[in-house]
C-alpha cells in the first residue's frame, strides 16, 4: 500500500490580537506586552509556553508526499501572509484521506486544529488524527520544550538536515527523511521505495 505523509514544521509565537482582547493593553507596544504575558506565564507555570489559544502560527513550512508525488510548501513569516491564509493554503494541499500527519511534537499537529478553529476554518477532508506523528515521541526523545536542539543533532549525525539551518522548510524536510526512515524500519516501506522517493525529492524551490 502507498502510504502518504505530510511532514510539518511550523514557528510559534504569542498571538499578539489575541491577547490584546484579554486585557487593557492599549498602551503597550507589541513587544512589551509579549513581555508582559511572558512574565504572568512564568509565574503560573515556571516556564514560557503559550496556550494554543494564545499560540499564533507564524510561519510554516511542510512536505507533502501524495505517494504519487512529492511537493513542497513553504509560507514564509515575513512574506505579509497572515496566519488563517496559512492555515488556508496547507490545508488545500492536505493530501487525501490515509496520509499520516507528522511533526516533532505530535502538539504541533493538534496545534493546526486549535488555530483552525480560531480562525471559523474547516479541517481538510483528509484530517485523521488517528494519523499523526509525533517524531519525539515515537523514538523516546524529550520534548522540544526540554531539548529544543535534540531534534536538528538527530538531522545532523542521520545526515538528514544540518544544525545551522533551522528555518521551517529545512526542518520540515529533515522529518520527512527521518519519516521515510522509520518506515524501512518498522517494515512499512522497503528501502527501494525509500530511496525511490528520495530520488524523487524536488528542486528548491519547486511547488
Amino acid at each position: 500500500m502507498t502510504v502518504g505523509v505530510v511532514a510539518l514544521a511550523l514557528d510559534t509565537g504569542l498571538d499578539v490580537g489575541a491577547a490584546r482582547r484579554l486585557g487593557d493593553y492599549e498602551r503597550l507596544d507589541d513587544a512589551d506586552l509579549t513581555s508582559a504575558f511572558e512574565q504572568v506565564r512564568l509565574q503560573r507555570t515556571g516556564r514560557i509556553a503559550w496556550p494554543p489559544h494564545l499560540r499564533a502560527v507564524r510561519g510554516l513550512a511542510a512536505v507533502i508526499d501524495s505517494g504519487r508525488a512529492i511537493r513542497r510548501l513553504d509560507v514564509d513569516a515575513d512574506a505579509g501572509v497572515d496566519e488563517a491564509t496559512r492555515l488556508r493554503r496547507l490545508f488545500a494541499a492536505w493530501p487525501d484521506p490515509g496520509a499520516e500527519a507528522v511533526a516533532w511534537c505530535a502538539a504541533d499537529l493538534q496545534l493546526l486544529a486549535a488555530r483552525a478553529l480560531m480562525h471559523d476554518l474547516p479541517l481538510p477532508e483528509g484530517w485523521c488524527p488517528d494519523g499523526f506523528l509525533g517524531l519525539a515521541d515515537a523514538l523516546g526523545f524529550p520534548t522540544a520544550e526540554a531539548e529544543p536542539d535534540a531534534e536538528l543533532e538527530y538531522h545532523e549525525l542521520l545526515g538528514v538536515g544540518a544544525m545551522a539551518d533551522r528555518g521551517p522548510a529545512a526542518r520540515a524536510e529533515g522529518r520527512y527523511r527521518l519519516w521515510l526512515r522509520l518506515q524501512v524500519a518498522r517494515g512499512r516501506m522497503s528501502p527501494e521505495e525509500r530511496h525511490q522517493r528520495e530520488a524523487a525529492w524536488p528542486a528548491e524551490g519547486a511547488a
